[in-house]
């Protein structure tokens, strides 16, 4: 039995204290996510995102998103441990220099394949788009919500395709008071097939109970 598996075989360097992920066991640490972590980050910040893009796929928020406090200069903040974000992305912009993540607005993508399934929740700019693959999945639901000025793509997406901007209703909410959080919130979840018996028909919908998490879906 291998007791040190669930840190990568690394426990002077990991720890895993949430039961999900190994993170780094260094004090002051500012990014506590592994290597792995890191290049799956970057990687669907390159899928969702364009230039600037900061994608947080693997459990924590990233490691210089700012955010302020009443009568003090922002400053940044280490890595948020947010549980949601085990199985759901967040996508954010950062200036020039890669820093002052969640301040910025920029252009939400969705990659090729996806068919556009209709509005989800109205009240955040949520909407859905139907894969028969994303990534390692196959057959699930795309939901992507805070999309600002969204425009519906027509048909199949055959490449990398610009669907509105990061922002949208309840996208610019802080966990900080007076920060600014601009993002785009995405889940997947599985969908499901039912065939009516007296007709033959079988008709298509998202499973809500069941999310896939973007680490797995694309970084496995």
């Amino acid at each position: 039995m291998n007791l040190y598996g669930y840190v990568g075989n690394n426990p002077l360097s990991f720890i895993d204290p949430f039961g999900n992920y190994p993170c780094s066991s260094h004090k002051g640490d500012n990014d506590p996510r592994t290597e792995e972590q890191k290049k799956c980050d970057e990687k669907l910040a390159t899928i969702f995102g364009g230039k600037n893009a900061v994608a947080a796929g693997s459990g924590f928020e990233p490691p210089n998103l700012f955010g302020t406090t009443s009568g003090k200069p922002p400053e940044p903040r280490a890595n948020y441990k947010r549980e949601h974000l085990q199985s759901r992305l967040h996508l954010y912009y950062s200036d020039d220099e890669g820093k002052n993540a969640g301040e910025h607005f920029g252009d939400m993508y969705i990659p090729a394949g996806g068919r556009y399934a209709g509005a989800f929740n109205k009240d955040v700019d949520s909407y859905m788009f139907y894969y028969r693959r994303l990534g390692n999945q196959k057959s699930v639901y795309l939901v992507v919500s805070h999309v600002k000025d969204f425009v519906a793509p027509k048909g199949i997406t055959k490449a990398k395709t610009k669907i509105g901007q990061i922002g949208g209703k309840g996208g610019t909410s802080s966990p900080n008071p007076g920060g600014q959080y601009i993002h785009v919130h995405a889940s997947i979840l599985d969908a499901t097939f039912r065939r009516n018996r007296r007709t033959g028909k079988v008709t298509r919908r998202l499973n809500r109970g069941k999310l896939i998490g973007f680490f797995d879906a694309f970084c496995r």
